[in-house]
């Protein structure tokens, strides 16, 4: 909260502890949220008084919109934040802001309003001049709503976004104010917040005080009674412990010195802890495809199996592939037939990520060549003859999700040919070379 150098201000009389409470209700204009209902209550009172200096002060507001639009769009349920405008008036100075209100996972139940309440905001601001010969008063004015919904089955629904009008409601008033002189001192604020399911490491800038040196730093998570967080030094950063995963949490920031408060708390920040990680995940598929080799234009039929681990948390997997032996016909010169069976064995798992949608898979491959003919002559015997190492197969997938798979694709290379006999060096100039491709199609199996 900001105050003018020089002036405090408190309620003409005695102050009054009682909380402040308003309701308004808006009307939207949209088919599937047609109106707003809003609660909020908190000690207004304590906004106009400049020592001990209270910064953003705690809200606690409910939330009700109708479930008819959104239950015949087909929510099960909703993600709603409420933006209810504050207009701060005092003399010539009008100010604007928001008590930013936010509901998750809130069912959707045909008939029923769809309420949120006990929800924790902030006040804004106060403005920074103020007139102690003019009335202060909060109004509540339109209202601004975000519904993200889903349906039972998780997809999502279209974001649902509107503006809801119909005059203000007095929310708090004083009727005249009394000047004097004030300090001036500043909270912390967050500079960067890195999370995971349960810690939110922070960094935040330095206070100050005319109080004295700071020494330390107090750190409040959802206005709890305890702080959750105190830190000795000039330090700037701390981390958070002990978090709910897949939780919005308020945070605000003091400024100490030898444990006792010498600033004001910092503006609230509202910062979501990262789902919890889910158990490692087994999928099985079934692999059909085909690789096509680049210098005798010949399609490679591909079939087996892949059997993935999806590790949670990082969209690492980690994959076995078995492909079935095939068999290869193809023209040299478009007249000389060339037939040949064909083995495709990975030396090792297949690897790579799963994130957004994206797979990535990598994989070296044994290729090997056997029952050659060329013109209807064998050129081979036995099994030996191979790639003289591994390929390199890299494939990449969009749209992939584990439930229903999808196609890779990629190109590969084809290295030189070993153990064909005195064949090795006519194989090798058939097929050894860049540029060749493969799509696999991976669907799921039983």
């Amino acid at each position: 909260m900001a105050v003018a150098a020089g002036v405090a201000v408190a309620v003409q009389g005695q102050a009054s502890a009682a909380e402040t409470a308003v309701s308004a209700d808006r009307a939207c204009g949209s088919p599937v949220i047609g109106s707003v209902h809003a609660d909020l209550t908190g000690s207004l009172w304590n906004m106009v008084w400049v020592y001990p200096q209270t910064g953003w002060l705690p809200v606690r507001g409910g939330i009700a919109l109708p479930s008819a639009g959104l239950a015949a769009a087909g929510a099960a349920t909703v993600d709603a934040a409420v933006d209810v405008g504050v207009t701060i008036t005092n003399g010539s100075t009008v100010s604007h802001g928001v008590v930013s209100l936010l509901a998750r996972n809130v069912p959707v139940t045909a008939g029923q309003d769809i309420t949120a309440t006990d929800l924790l905001a902030y006040t804004p601001d106060m403005p920074d001049t103020l007139t102690a010969a003019s009335p202060l008063t909060f109004d509540v004015a339109d209202i601004a709503v975000r519904v993200d919904a889903k349906r039972a089955d998780g997809s999502a629904l279209p974001r649902t976004e509107v503006n809801c009008t119909g005059g203000t409601d007095r929310w708090a008033q004083w009727d005249r104010l009394q000047g004097g002189s004030s300090d001036t001192w500043v909270g912390s604020a967050v500079t960067d917040a890195k999370v995971t399911s349960d810690s939110i490491a922070l960094t935040w800038t330095e206070s100050g005080s005319i109080w004295g040196d700071t020494t330390g730093y107090r750190v409040t998570v959802d206005e709890g009674a305890t702080p959750a967080l105190v830190t000795t030094g000039p330090q700037l950063t701390g981390t958070l412990t002990g978090l709910q995963p897949d939780t919005d949490h308020w945070i605000t920031i003091q400024g100490l010195h030898n444990n006792y408060p010498i600033t004001g708390r910092g503006k609230p920040v509202r910062i979501r802890t990262a789902p919890a990680p889910s158990a490692d995940t087994e999928l099985h598929y079934t692999a059909t495809g085909t690789a096509k080799v680049k210098k005798i234009g010949a399609n490679v039929a591909l079939s087996g199996t892949a059997d993935s681990l999806l590790t949670a948390g990082t969209g690492a997997h980690t994959t076995t592939l078995a492909l079935d032996p095939t068999t290869v016909k193809a023209t040299i010169a478009g007249i000389i037939p060339i037939t040949a069976d064909v083995t495709l064995t990975p030396t090792g798992p297949v690897t790579g990520t799963l994130a957004d949608g994206a797979l990535t898979a990598s994989a070296t491959v044994d290729i090997g060549l056997s029952k050659v003919t060329f013109a209807g002559f064998p050129l081979t015997t036995g099994n030996t003859c191979h790639t003289h190492r591994p390929a390199e197969v890299n494939l990449t997938a969009a749209g992939f999700t584990p439930s229903a798979g999808g196609t890779l694709t990629g190109s590969f290379a084809i290295p030189e040919l070993t153990g064909c006999g005195s064949a090795t060096p006519l194989l090798s100039a058939f097929v050894a070379g860049s540029g060749n491709t493969a799509s696999l199609t991976l669907a799921p199996r039983a």
